[in-house]
């Protein structure tokens, strides 16, 4: 009985130390300020080709110039336009459309100029290849459509009017 009583609270001790681990103390966490929200960023859009061989997403600081990641699923790599948006995935998953805006930046402090509106520098339309991964610019771009099946692209530009 002593024996068993003996083995019983050798046993306790053991496990309890075995339990006790020495572990570093956890790193100090960055206190949250109005710098670290800065560097925070979104995805606005996510879309799979209908093919499922390619994948787009955007990914936007809070503040800045986002960008449009094309990644090819099957050959795991990756393709990026900066200042992407209104992105349209094609039918026949070839291609990718978008506008390309101006920089931020620039159009910011061109209205602190208080510039007019049409001397602003207007949007672009980009047409991504995902076959070879090339990006084809359309300069001053107002809208764009395309269809659900079919091929055509319709789109509106901004063609600036000569003053005499």
């Amino acid at each position: 009985m002593r024996y068993s009583i003996l083995i019983l609270a050798l046993i306790v001790s053991v496990s309890s130390f075995a339990q006790k681990k020495t572990t570093a103390p956890p790193p100090q966490k960055k206190p949250l300020d109005h710098s670290v929200y800065d560097n925070w960023k979104e995805i606005t859009y996510k879309a799979l080709t209908p093919d499922g061989t390619n994948a787009a997403f955007t990914v936007n600081p809070q503040d800045g110039d986002g960008k449009v990641i094309f990644h090819n699923l099957k050959a795991n790599t990756q393709d990026s336009v900066k200042r992407a948006a209104e992105i349209t995935l094609s039918f026949d998953s070839q291609y990718a459309i978008f506008k390309i805006k101006p920089q931020q930046n620039l159009v910011k402090e061109l209205r602190r100029q208080k510039k007019k509106k049409e001397d602003l520098p207007k949007d672009s339309l980009g047409i991504y290849s995902f076959a070879n991964r090339k990006t084809q610019k359309v300069p001053e771009v107002k809208s764009f459509k395309i269809p659900e099946k079919g091929w055509r692209l319709g789109s509106l530009s901004a063609r600036s009017k000569k003053r005499s």
